[in-house]
């Protein structure tokens, strides 16, 4: 391909066509709060009051959007980035969990060099930096097997990391990060793998979910001293757990276990359930309540109900392929293993936690799948499941509208 008379490889033209794509999609929505980009951090008025009674010494910088939500996730790494002083941290009004993740907020602080005016715009950085890194990282990996590097379509438009980056989320980097860490294990260069694997469980602790397959890769292929070397990646978690421990009188890492079921039918739980929510939130209010004043309204209840199906889809047919291709050429691999984990992690997670947030829960935690399913393919040297692309496309093209185009309740500016 040429651009501007310049030939230019397909790695690097799809890379083009990523970042540019997400420039529109994150001005699309920041338009919506006349392109203010701290509108991605989703900071809602009810966090606002909390911080302004537990910290009345930490205010908030002049031109921060304020949702009149509940706001999310983001909001929480913003406080951190704010106010990083381990004294207050058991005055913040948040969740021990997000405590240990501790790489985002302070690599977005040491970016904005100590202004928080740039914070904002850091954050968003870093997570599109994030995707663009990971992307050129499968891309390499898929060039190994001889693939198409155009598969990488199937993680940088991923509904996961359209959520998370117009979230302000931590999971773009922590999974550049274990993008990172398999690249350099293919390349041999353990410690770095191990280096990066490490930063990866300071980012989010959900790369635990990673390590442990990796670990456990290692020990059916009884590589007993590579195992030594690996779990070092363990050591800087275990020492920030205990400096937080010391801190806050508890172990965050225990927080997030709370999300873990013991009843790993989450997926069809959904399905089982969905013709009784259709009753309920579609058809009733279509009846009751269709206007042109609540168009918005229902339109939510719909995707609310619907946004979660495709992607439920996509892990129980996933789930069939993974053990059809098992039975046919019982070859385990370290990605067989990687994907498997992170199928087992969405079956293991509270049905609660899945869907009570449409789309946006279920989808973050499928990060995983997304990454390593292409690479899964391609070291079989099949091509990737047509029905899955299609529940891809849709499970994204769905969010891109209701990001876009839904309104989520009003907001003000400080």
């Amino acid at each position: 391909m040429r651009i501007f008379g310049v030939e230019i490889s397909k790695e690097y033209r799809n890379l083009i066509i990523i970042a540019l794509f997400y420039v529109i999609f994150l001005l699309l929505f920041i338009g919506k709060f006349n392109f203010n980009p701290s509108a991605t951090i989703e900071f809602s008025q009810a966090f606002q009051n909390s911080l302004a009674k537990s910290l009345p010494h930490l205010s908030l910088p002049e031109g921060i959007v304020i949702h009149k939500t509940n706001g999310f996730d983001g909001q929480y790494y913003y406080a951190l980035a704010l106010d990083h002083s381990l004294s207050n941290l058991k005055n913040m009004p948040m969740g021990t969990n997000f405590m240990q993740r501790l790489l985002y907020p302070f690599l977005a602080l040491l970016l904005s060099l100590g202004f928080p005016i740039l914070l904002p715009g850091m954050l968003i950085a870093i997570n599109i930096a994030a995707v663009l890194v990971s992307s050129y990282v499968l891309m390499l990996l898929l060039r190994k097997y001889a693939a198409n590097p155009n598969w990488v379509f199937l993680w940088s438009f991923s509904v996961g990391l359209l959520i998370t980056v117009s979230r302000d989320l931590t999971e773009p980097l922590m999974m550049v990060l274990i993008a990172l860490s398999v690249y350099f294990w293919e390349q041999k260069k353990d410690y770095l793998a191990t280096l990066c694997l490490s930063l990866s469980l300071l980012t989010r602790e959900l790369a635990l979910t990673f390590f442990v397959a990796i670990l456990l890769y290692l020990v059916l292929s009884r590589e007993w001293k590579k195992l030594c070397y690996y779990l070092l990646a363990i050591i800087p978690f275990s020492i920030w757990e205990f400096i937080l421990y010391l801190n806050l009188g508890t172990l965050p890492v225990f927080k997030s276990r709370e999300a873990l079921s013991t009843n790993p039918i989450s997926s069809f739980d959904y399905l089982n359930k969905a013709p009784a929510n259709v009753h309920k939130y579609i058809l009733q209010p279509l009846v009751n309540h269709l206007s042109s004043s609540q168009t918005f309204d229902y339109l939510s209840q719909i995707n609310k109900i619907f946004s979660p199906l495709p992607v439920v889809l996509f892990i129980i047919i996933l789930i069939i392929i993974l053990i059809y291709f098992f039975y046919k050429d019982r070859m385990i691999t370290m990605y067989t293993v990687l994907l498997v984990s992170q199928v087992a992690l969405i079956l293991l997670l509270q049905k609660d936690l899945l869907f009570h947030e449409e789309v946006d829960a279920i989808g973050r935690y499928i990060l995983g799948i997304s990454f390593f399913s292409p690479i899964y393919f391609a070291e079989r040297k099949k091509k990737y499941n047509t029905v899955l692309i299609i529940l891809i496309v849709l499970s994204s093209l769905a969010y891109f509208v209701q990001r876009v185009l839904i309104p989520k309740g009003g907001f003000f500016i400080t």
